[in-house]
């Protein structure tokens, strides 16, 4: 999978542009919406509160887009089986984003 596009969103409009022109974003978003309905992105990064991972997660997944969801997954087992459910049922990819799995030393141990 390639990623087309470098993306930022904030909770308004006039930050997410100031972002972008300071450091040469492609593009911005006031919205996770907003981003989730740009065919131009391949992949969601949910990093909003705990209470709404589960609510972005699978906005982001019904309409097409692999998701990245930062810790906690999800606020309890209930929300966790729903996104995996929706991941599965549209076929996407849905992965907590625990970076520290990829870490060569971590990779290294598990070999």
């Amino acid at each position: 999978m390639i990623i087309r596009i470098i993306c930022c969103w904030f909770k308004n409009r006039e930050s997410a542009e100031s972002f972008a022109r300071e450091f040469n974003v492609t593009k911005a978003y006031s919205s996770y919406d907003e981003a989730a309905n740009d065919s131009d992105v391949d992949v969601i990064y949910i990093g909003t509160p705990h209470t709404l991972h589960c609510e972005n997660t699978l906005m982001s997944l019904e309409k097409g887009k692999h998701v990245l969801c930062e810790k906690p997954f999800g606020i309890n087992g209930n929300e966790v089986r729903k996104m995996i459910a929706k991941a599965k049922e549209k076929n996407l990819f849905l992965m907590e984003a625990l970076w520290s799995r990829f870490l060569p030393n971590i990779i290294k141990q598990r070999n």
